[in-house]
């Protein structure tokens, strides 16, 4: 498999305290890379270090093929963009303007490119809008569109979505997606919002305590996720004893449900119940998700 992004035992250290300890990422090439931790795990440190913006106290990291360690190449000639914790522009000037020393930034003489991609953050209409004025989506949008000058490969976003209201998280979700699948950018996103970000993300980083506890694509994901059939009678002691006949594998969260790990139709269990005397209050199956699995991980490695 190719890498945009592979770290090799990357430490951070401020003084004595340890914030990254010995991190090894892998990121394919085309992947958007879902980076999960509580706060304080190292998700943003890990972000500055690869984005040059912090240097590592020791390790290295190799991005697109060239080497940090590399002293002759520039980060110009990675092909990637950061945007971390906020974007960065200039409050007091215009969308075009801020565009423009972007692009003088990158050292791209064209400014060509500019409408194309305010466009394709649909903020071809805010040209003369000063970014302060802009809402906090639209923030975020200029800062996507900035972090694209000069055709970049590969784009680090520190918490896209946070603060966003439900229309502007579609939009950014829907925006990597577009950049992901036509342009074939590779992204790097940390979020706190499992549910977006399962939506999005192809592969997952779960770090913790400055440690990268596990790396999972979504397929992995998908095998990982256990189904399970919650369901609640009037005579769950009764239901039990059916269930441990069937050597089925169940819990009991509260007096009420019973959580079966194994995926049961009504019309399943319903002739047994029946000549039980055992009426059925209500049963669905379910398969757990992003965040279930993310504290799954979290408890087995404090385990």
């Amino acid at each position: 498999m190719e890498y945009m992004l592979e770290t090799k035992g990357i430490v951070k250290k401020y003084g004595k305290r340890v914030v990254l300890n010995g991190i090894n990422v892998k990121v394919p090439k085309g992947a958007v890379y879902g980076l999960i931790g509580p706060n304080g795990a190292g998700k943003t440190t890990l972000m500055r270090v690869v984005s040059g913006l912090s240097a590592p106290s020791s390790g290295s990291y190799v991005i697109n093929g060239i080497s940090s360690t590399d002293k002759k190449s520039s980060k110009a000639d990675t092909g990637f963009s950061a945007i971390i914790e906020k974007p960065a522009f200039y409050e007091g000037v215009s969308v075009y303007s801020n565009m423009v020393a972007q692009c003088d930034i990158k050292g791209v003489k064209n400014y060509d490119c500019i409408m194309d991609l305010l466009k394709l953050v649909r903020l071809d209409r805010e040209t003369t809008t000063k970014a302060r004025n802009l809402s906090l989506g639209m923030k975020q949008r200029l800062g996507i569109a900035m972090a694209l000058v000069g055709d970049a490969e590969l784009v680090i976003l520190d918490e896209p979505m946070n603060g966003l209201d439900p229309e502007g998280i579609i939009d950014i979700r829907n925006l990597i997606l577009k950049l992901n699948k036509e342009r074939g950018i590779t992204f790097i996103i940390s979020s706190h919002i499992l549910d977006e970000l399962s939506r999005v993300a192809s592969v997952y980083g779960f770090i913790r305590n400055g440690n990268l506890v596990k790396e999972i694509d979504q397929q992995q994901l998908h095998e990982q996720g256990s189904v399970y059939t919650s369901i609640s009678t009037d005579n769950n002691s009764l239901l039990i004893t059916i269930l441990d006949k069937k050597n089925l594998k169940y819990s009991i969260e509260d007096n009420d449900t019973v959580y079966v790990y194994a995926e049961l139709s009504a019309e399943e269990i319903m002739p047994e119940l029946s000549s039980n005397n055992i009426k059925l209050k209500s049963i669905s199956t379910n398969t757990e998700s992003l965040e279930s699995i993310y504290l799954n991980i979290m408890k087995g490695e404090n385990a």
